[in-house]
């Protein structure tokens, strides 16, 4: 069974500024969490917006070799069953931008 992880992420964070781009020991925080899950043993799947202040996440996603979908920008929810139409996955999990230390294992057993 594949693990498919949906990391959801938006440059246009509110609180806190491009957050996915900060540094976070070396590389940015979107980076560490797509090593994260790929260390954990999951498949990481980027779903950001299709705002162009976002290609810059797309950038990291080809970089790291991984897939990503652009959907609609203010509804996350359309933006999951989108990615799951168009790259066939029945089942995932989501982890947000910001949560850096999701634990993995849980992940696998909500799955």
């Amino acid at each position: 069974m594949d693990y498919y992880c949906f990391i959801t992420v938006r440059s246009s964070s509110s609180r806190i500024k491009k957050k996915c781009f900060l540094d976070f020991g070396g590389m940015t925080v979107l980076e560490h969490i797509v090593l994260r899950c790929i260390y954990g043993g999951l498949v990481p799947v980027i779903c950001t917006s299709e705002n162009p202040a976002d290609k810059k996440i797309i950038n990291i996603a080809q970089s790291m070799k991984i897939k990503y979908f652009r959907g609609p920008e203010k509804n996350k929810i359309l933006r999951w069953y989108l990615c799951c139409k168009k790259l066939k996955i029945n089942n995932f999990h989501t982890v947000d931008a910001d949560d850096l230390f999701f634990d993995w294992d849980t992940v696998k057993k909500s799955l």
